[in-house]
């Protein structure tokens, strides 16, 4: 026997589905009274904070942030990135880029290229040898 406001549990169906409609129902919308409710509560903290915080002083003011700071702040976060990647990714490896045959870039490395060798041989096979490096 059910006591004040409980039901009796029934077995049949169509008391179960009209219990789990009502009860999604009636759930569904005191959520959405509770959401709302908490939304109000967050927009009343956050226009007093920011009541509050036009009234105090601020400890330091707000820092200008060049151009430059932010490129290298970009190029730090960039280079995190690929940190990262090298150190979670076992398979991570770089390749060389293929250079088309009469690229004006390959043209370049190769003559640079040729350029540091035969001066380093220069230098070594004279006597005595310069075991410096050329700059």
């Amino acid at each position: 026997m059910p006591l004040n406001d409980e039901r009796p549990a029934s077995s049949g169906s169509e008391d179960q589905g009209s219990d789990g409609e009502g009860e999604g129902g009636s759930a569904g919308r005191c959520d959405s009274l509770t959401s709302a409710s908490d939304t109000d509560l967050s927009r009343e903290s956050f226009t007093s904070s920011c009541s509050s915080k036009q009234s105090t002083p601020s400890s330091s003011p707000p820092k200008n942030v060049t151009l430059d700071d932010m490129m290298a702040s970009a190029k730090d976060l960039s280079n995190l990135t690929l940190a990262h990647e090298i150190i979670v990714n076992q398979d991570f490896h770089v390749e060389p880029p293929k250079l088309a045959q009469n690229s004006l870039e390959k043209l370049v490395r190769d003559t640079v290229h040729r350029a540091y060798w035969d001066l380093l041989a220069l230098e070594l096979s004279s006597s005595p040898p310069e075991f410096s490096c050329p700059s």
